[in-house]
């Protein structure tokens, strides 16, 4: 009788006999055993079978496995023999693979596999591998097919990056078309489709850069110049030869490098916490940022409006490009690198975005839309104060002009409110603002010397310290409080008096006011953005080699923009000056001259105007809201365009036609044709006096020259008319569209473009929706995507014939040959232009000068790559053959169609 056995490593075990029991008594359950009793005989017979065939003393665990399956059989069980079997087999391959990965991890710490080219032999790319063999042993023993697994260890086929199978696809052919019909989701938001170039070249890089974050291969279009062909065909505004380049040229430095801001930059933040506006440094931002806490100022492509929206992330990485400073006629700047977009507006009026090289114009804020009602301070965190004491102080136009006054020349200190205002009448009224706001506050003047100093407040340390709390101390330190950002009009406007009757001049047909705070200065821009006003903005730096000398900010509003400003004392009729003279403004709106031609014609009075202001565009948009078709007045000129509603309106008439006119009409009707004219069809308008509503010639058929009158009875000439009429409107509306999303922006002309010093690092935010954001001095810039980086891709094309397509594939070749922002080689995409005969192979073949262009940037890049639609095995596939962002081609199926978009790999 034995009472050990031998295991496989070679040690030597107490034998149990229970353990077959077990083993047994698995097996059976897993094909509906149920008696244990059963199990426990037949490891008597194994145990008895053991002792009597002449065995080794101790055996080991694989005899007594063979045994075991003998005695199954012999008995009659051999579905149970079969999942014991199985169950053993199993139980092998796990083996074998800790065994094998056991030997992968020894290899791995000698010396790297290189499968993966990315892969180094660094101490953390050697846990990286460790982690790939893991992988692949438990995906062959556990998940894969057994087949498919020997195939791949037999080497009937590899399994290219098995350590990701279970996750997700190595590469995939995007179905771009798809994509831009139907809009997506990045995980962050809700793509919509694009509408014009420049949208969808963006979308592309999203696509990819999305894309690429859920899988581990390269990513590719199978047909781009296809598809980005057909979506062009679909947009209100075809684009040219030259946006469709610079769309090409931005999805090239997209795909390459994230664009990104200097660190030195600041930006708007509104902290949604602390309810409060300040302007941040990017780099001091990117140190401070908490998810779902912040939002920024954002432009809205569709409305020109700017909202408030979330900041999801921020960005930090090495910089690789040049940096440069975008400087306006204004004077705003912003310091970015040179791949990255700058809100502008196009010769369409559309918003878009362009890299700093192309940028004519960027756009600044003209209206800002943050009003909350009524406003109230909770006043009860601040220190108590036993004879001043108040629990909440409603924002009032006196109490806002005090808080302007105070952030221009005041000063506080424990419980006194200091004002250097050096003019009577000024501190009359300020006194007076004191009273209103509390009338226990009281008030007396400072002498120096003979001479008065300043006023000395008396209002308590509550409200000293909440003066000094919401509008800061210091003069390098103060701001604008955020709730006059939120505040009416007449809130903004009495703030701004306060400020600009103690801090401002007035002179030069302007009101200027200085300061050595640039976020009081980028404040005070804010308030004249509420207010519709353009100013301008400088900075002069201090020459002086004292320590306390400091750079002062200036911010300027002029001539016809002062006339709604209030000031106080003398500079009140110095106002009155300003208000008489004409426009200095630098502000740009002549992009806007053609698109107004364009609807009115012969009545266009852009001719009167050298530059266009927005109050002209103000009384052409009042224009055309009163000429514009209502909903229900629409829906039925597009009835009188349908020849179904006049054959009805020809069946209605009928019983009234006595005359031999009936015989006539009633043919027609049998014909489904309409009568050349029919006195008894009703007259709907007044049709040639309607045509002067739309600024249209009573010619309703340029073919014929057939002209209207207000009595028609012609069906076809009715039908012209309003389907012109329609056409105008549509025309009408989308111009509208445009004036109205104008207004809200000021275009700002570039004036200089800087070099800057390189900077190590730089820095970016992804905004949500309208991905874009308002930089302190008040220039809209893009954002980058939170989660981007350098997609593994491939971009196949060449074989598109249109127009449409042909422009993408010639663009996207000189952008690739222009290279980068100095000029280096693009790393992706990888280019793949696809040759055929018939199509761009030969020199008679459409796109041939294509083929031509692809070999000169070849020569020069070393891109593109060249497939051959023609070779034996890809001609009978046709046009679907392209390759994926790992450079291989997959196509055959088991299942399904053979065609490349939507198609991954393992």
């Amino acid at each position: 009788m034995f009472t050990e056995i031998r295991k496989r490593d070679g040690r030597i075990a107490p034998f149990d006999e229970q353990k077959i029991t077990e083993a047994i008594f698995k097996a059976a359950k897993a094909v509906g055993g149920e008696d244990r009793s059963i199990a426990h005989d037949l490891t008597n017979q194994v145990v008895n079978y053991l002792n009597g065939n002449n065995v080794e003393m101790i055996p080991s665990v694989e005899e007594i496995q063979d045994v075991v399956e003998k005695v199954l059989i012999e008995n009659g069980h051999a579905r149970t023999a079969k999942a014991y079997i199985l169950y053993r087999d199993r139980r092998t391959r796990m083996r074998e693979g800790k065994t094998e990965l056991m030997d992968a991890v020894k290899e791995i710490l000698v010396e790297t596999s290189r499968e993966n080219a990315n892969i180094n032999n660094s101490p953390s790319a050697k846990m990286l591998q460790i982690a790939m063999a893991a992988s692949k042993k438990y995906y062959l023993t556990n998940l894969l097919p057994e087949d498919m697994g020997d195939a791949h260890d037999k080497g009937f086929f590899h399994i290219h990056d098995l350590d990701y199978y279970a996750k997700t696809l190595n590469c995939l052919q995007i179905d771009l078309k798809k994509l831009f019909q139907k809009g997506f989701h990045t995980g962050n938001g809700w793509i919509r489709p694009p509408q014009r170039i420049y949208s969808a070249a963006a979308l592309s890089a999203i696509i990819l850069q999305s894309n690429q974050n859920d899988m581990y291969g390269g990513q590719s279009f199978p047909h781009f110049d296809r598809d980005m062909g057909e979506v062009i065909r679909g947009f209100k505004h075809e684009p040219d030869e030259e946006e469709t380049y610079q769309a090409m040229e931005g999805l090239i430095y997209n795909l390459n490098t994230m664009h990104s801001l200097s660190g030195r930059e600041r930006i708007w933040v509104y902290d949604k916490e602390k309810k409060d506006f300040s302007t941040r440094s990017m780099e001091d931002f990117n140190e401070d940022f908490e998810e779902g806490r912040y939002q920024a100022f954002s432009l809205n492509y569709e409305t020109g409006k700017t909202e408030l929206k979330d900041i999801r992330a921020t960005i930090k990485h090495k910089n690789v490009n040049k940096l440069y400073t975008v400087k306006l006629k204004s004077g705003q700047k912003v310091t970015i690198t040179d791949n990255h977009s700058i809100m502008t507006v196009n010769d369409h009026g559309e918003i878009n975005t362009a890299v700093p090289s192309h940028l004519k114009r960027a756009l600044v804020p003209r209206q800002l839309n943050l009003g909350k009602g009524e406003i109230v301070f909770d006043l009860t965190s601040y220190p108590h104060s036993s004879k001043y004491n108040m629990d909440t102080l409603e924002l009032t136009p006196a109490l806002a002009k005090l808080m302007g006054t105070y952030v221009a020349e005041g000063s506080v200190d424990g419980s006194t409110l200091y004002l250097a205002l050096f003019d009577k009448e000024l501190e009359e009224e300020i006194i007076e603002l004191l009273k209103e706001v509390n009338p226990n506050f009281t008030v007396r003047l400072r002498v120096a010397k003979g001479k008065s100093r300043d006023l000395a407040c008396n209002v308590g340390q509550q409200f000293a310290a909440f003066l000094g709390d919401k509008c800061g101390r210091g003069a390098a330190n103060k701001r604008v409080p955020a709730e006059i950002l939120f505040g009416e009009e007449k809130l903004v406007n009495s703030f701004l008096d306060g400020y600009l009757s103690g801090d401002g001049y007035v002179g030069n047909n302007r009101v200027t006011a200085t300061s050595i705070s640039k976020e009081l200065r980028d404040g005070i821009q804010l308030l004249f953005m509420k207010l519709g006003k353009p100013v301008s903005i400088r900075e002069a730096n201090s020459q002086s080699q004292f320590a306390t000398a400091r750079d002062k900010y200036l911010i300027a509003v002029g001539g016809h923009y002062c006339k709604d400003l209030s000031l106080s004392s003398y500079k009140r009729d110095r106002l009155e000056e300003c208000r008489r003279q004409g426009e200095q403004t630098v502000y740009d709106y002549d992009f806007l001259r053609p698109l107004i031609k364009d609807v009115y014609g012969v009545h266009c009075e852009n001719a009167k105007n050298f530059r266009l202001k927005p109050d002209y565009l103000q009384d052409i948009i009042e224009d055309l809201t009163s000429r514009i078709l209502e909903k229900e007045e629409e829906e039925f000129f597009h009835n009188l365009t349908r020849k179904e509603f006049w054959m009805d309106q020809l069946v209605d008439v009928l019983p009234q036609v006595k005359t031999s006119e009936r015989y006539h009409l009633i043919k027609k009707l049998n014909n489904e044709e309409l009568p050349r004219f029919s006195k008894y069809l009703p007259v709907f308008y007044p049709y040639r006096d309607m045509l002067n509503r739309f600024y249209l010639s009573e010619t309703v058929n340029d073919k014929t020259g057939s002209r209207i009158d207000n009595n028609c009875h012609s069906p076809g000439l009715v039908m012209d008319w309003a389907k012109r009429i329609l056409q105008q409107n549509k025309k009408m509306v989308s111009l509208l569209k445009t004036l109205c999303r104008s207004l809200q922006v000021w275009p700002l002309r570039v004036a200089q473009l800087i070099d800057e010093p390189h900077e190590e690092y730089v820095y970016d935010i992804s905004v949500a929706d309208n991905e874009n954001f308002l930089t302190a001095e008040g220039i809209f810039v893009h954002n980058s995507r939170a989660g981007a980086q350098v997609p593994f891709s491939s971009i196949n094309f060449g074989t598109d014939t249109t127009p449409e397509g042909r422009m993408v594939t010639r663009a996207l070749l000189e952008a690739y040959e222009g290279g980068l922002g100095r000029g280096e080689n693009p790393v992706f995409p990888n280019l793949v232009f696809r040759v055929k005969e018939g199509v761009n192979f030969n020199q008679e073949d459409p796109n041939f000068d294509l083929f031509q262009l692809a070999l000169r940037v070849a020569s020069h890049r070393l891109n593109p790559a060249f497939s051959f639609m023609d070779t034996s095995f890809n001609r009978k596939y046709g046009d679907e053959i392209s390759y994926m962002g790992c450079r291989t081609r997959t196509i055959a199926n088991r299942h399904g169609p053979e065609v490349s978009a939507g198609r991954g790999n393992i």
